[in-house]
């Protein structure tokens, strides 16, 4: 029965706090901002989506999206590396006793029949499930799957594929390459699926379009056309549509906007239903499988433990998203070679997020949310319009043929670069925040010669396998020339010039900028700060030579500085105060050069640019671009340092 007293505060409750109006939170927002107004917080994304300060429930799609009521833990899938068959098989069974139920990892050269054994030694099958994402190389693999589950007896679940599509297209292949490649792949399908019931081979990979510059629609557009490729052949091989949506996992990168890739997974899981409904498929076996991926887009070599934050979060989004099998790249995978450490941390967000936070226990986390359920409905329809557009012109690989696809990318890619490069995208300790007294690490990805399998026939690799050949005698050197459209990451400017300036001055001596600060150190500091942080991402120190200083002094200090760029900071007020001084002190010192930092006054401007002065810096300012001249200037070598 209700108490009288909990009525009569329910009743108070209700009566005092009524809910405001979207129009009178504006307006008292508006108030608030001080001249500015809530309009002037609306931005777009890379996208084409705007984004604004406040969602409401007006905000959700007339059809809401359901995307399912089921709960799961997700396959960790971890990729083991090592330097030999028999390390790899040791860092597998350790990364099984540690929580990882799968069996992922990185082909190794050498592998034939009669080490594929050392491989698996020790390997429980009936516990494990296999999670291996590669590429052309996978077509010999199995056959030496094949060989080695008749010998042992054994019985594999979980998925091993690669994507044809993305090989043509990232490798070149033309004409009957092309046609062999996909009949290889055609026949190999079909083989697994007679060897093995519980294992999925095929995989459309949409990484490649994240790692190449796609925005967030056009991966999901793009991922779609490569699945109807690979339908569209299958067909052709006398596999059936059905076939497909039930052996297939989708692969996706997962950056560090939070908000866009949980809706862009979500929308991924929708619109593979509505493709599914195209080809008439029934609605069961249209749940996606989707695999997601932390990306190495926005891994940087500087401050690299700063990746943990950005794998993390983006790991976090992966889960709410309610991805199948997530891999998270260690922190130090932009390296190329991966620490214990890297390893472990990697694997062990994982664990954190599964058994610490719960996380698996949510059904569809972001339902509700009206942010997200807007983002994810926009993401829907902008992607299938794509993918439509996509469609008309032929297809994805006729699309790639005729550069729509590569133009597309590539401006996204160029946008996010000037967006970073302007400091609107901000990589903490690599653009913004950098230590520079930090201990830089020079190890890069090595250079492989591309290459490319073999035009044979599918029995003559059986047989090779048979007679003990290994998975690279299946390949050749390629002449091609690799796609066109490569990977990127946003930080490699950076490193380069912070590089640059390791290699151009002796460790702990940085070249150096010479701060004059223009009135008292509370009016100045604020500037000079911005200009201490704008350099330090250039590996350049630069510091006040002293605090307040007389407008009389500013000659002497200039003359006796040993700094070779003088910067001035301070508001407009103080320079028009000091502008004499300062014309006096470039006449006199005309060997050095001149920063300028703060001023926003135009006239005062074109004054000390007529008077030579070589740099002006503010928020606007090309990051990048700047600090490639001031290194030029000061004396550092950039085509050595490859920054040209």
């Amino acid at each position: 029965m209700e108490s009288k007293h909990g009525g009569i505060l329910q009743h108070t409750i209700a009566t005092e706090f009524q809910k405001p109006s979207y129009d009178e939170w504006l307006e008292v927002a508006n108030k608030s901002l001080k001249g500015k107004t809530v309009s002037e917080y609306v931005r777009n994304t890379f996208e084409n989506i705007k984004i604004k300060p406040l969602y409401t429930k007006a905000d959700l799609p007339k059809e809401r999206i359901h995307l399912g009521d089921y709960r799961y833990k997700w396959k960790i899938a971890q990729q083991v590396e090592g330097e030999s068959i028999a390390k790899i098989n040791k860092n597998i069974l350790e990364a099984i006793e540690y929580g990882q139920p799968t069996v992922a990892f990185k082909i190794p050269k050498g592998l034939n029949k009669s080490n594929i054994e050392e491989l698996f030694k020790g390997i429980n099958f009936a516990e494990v499930s296999f999670f291996i994402d590669g590429k052309e190389e996978i077509i010999p693999f199995y056959q030496l799957l094949f060989h080695f589950i008749k010998n042992e007896s054994v019985h594999i679940e979980g998925f091993i594929g690669f994507d044809p599509v993305r090989s043509i297209v990232e490798n070149s292949y033309k004409g009957e390459e092309k046609k062999n490649l996909l009949t290889l792949w055609c026949n190999t399908i079909k083989k697994a699926s007679d060897q093995t019931q519980n294992l999925k081979t095929l995989f459309v990979d949409g990484r490649f379009f994240e790692q190449t510059g796609g925005n967030a629609v056009q991966q999901i557009a793009f991922t779609l056309s490569t699945a109807v490729e690979q339908i569209e052949n299958l067909k052709e091989a006398g596999v059936p549509v059905e076939f497909f949506f039930k052996n297939t996992v989708v692969g996706l990168n997962v950056q560090s906007n939070f908000f866009m890739e949980i809706a862009k997974l979500r929308a991924m899981r929708y619109l593979w239903k509505k493709l599914a409904e195209s080809y008439e498929v029934d609605n069961q076996l249209a749940v996606l499988d989707l695999f997601a991926e932390t990306t190495m887009v926005n891994k940087s070599k500087l401050d690299p433990y700063t990746n943990m934050l950005r794998s993390s979060g983006e790991a976090f989004a992966a889960v709410i998203g309610q991805v199948q099998t997530l891999r998270i790249q260690p922190f130090d995978a932009v390296y190329g070679e991966t620490s214990k450490l890297g390893v472990r941390f990697a694997r062990n967000i994982h664990h954190i997020l599964r058994e610490e936070s719960s996380l698996a226990n949510v059904k569809d986390p972001a339902a509700g949310s009206y942010f997200i359920e807007h983002l994810t409905n926009e993401l829907i329809e902008k992607s299938w319009q794509l993918f439509l557009q996509i469609e008309e012109l032929g297809g994805l690989l006729e699309a790639f043929n005729q550069k729509a696809v590569e133009q597309l990318m590539i401006e996204n890619r160029q946008n996010m670069l000037s967006d970073l490069y302007k400091r609107k995208i901000k990589l903490i300790g690599t653009n913004q925040y950098a230590d520079i007294s930090e201990k830089l690490q020079e190890s890069d990805f090595a250079v492989e010669t591309l290459k490319k399998l073999k035009p044979i026939a599918i029995q003559q690799i059986e047989n090779g396998i048979a007679n003990g050949d290994s998975i690279e005698d299946f390949f050749v050197e390629s002449s091609e020339e690799k796609s066109v459209i490569n990977y990127f990451r946003l930080s490699e400017e950076y490193e380069k010039l912070r590089f640059l300036a390791k290699k151009s001055y002796k460790e702990g001596n940085p070249p150096r900028i010479g701060l004059i600060g223009l009135g008292m150190v509370k009016e100045y500091k604020k500037i000079t700060d911005f200009v201490s942080d704008f350099c330090a991402s250039g590996g350049i120190l630069a510091e006040p030579i002293q605090e307040e200083i007389q407008l009389e002094e500013i000659s002497r200090i200039v003359n006796q500085a040993s700094e070779k760029i003088i910067g001035f900071a301070g508001t407009d007020d103080h320079f028009e105060q000091a502008l004499p001084f300062i014309e006096k002190t470039i006449v006199e010192n005309h060997k050095k050069l001149y920063l300028i930092a703060g001023l926003r006054k135009k006239e005062v401007i074109h004054k000390l640019k007529e008077l030579g002065v070589t740099f002006f810096i503010d928020e606007k300012a090309d990051h990048v671009e700047t600090l490639k001249r001031i290194l030029v200037e000061i004396g550092g070598d950039l085509d050595a340092a490859g920054v040209r």
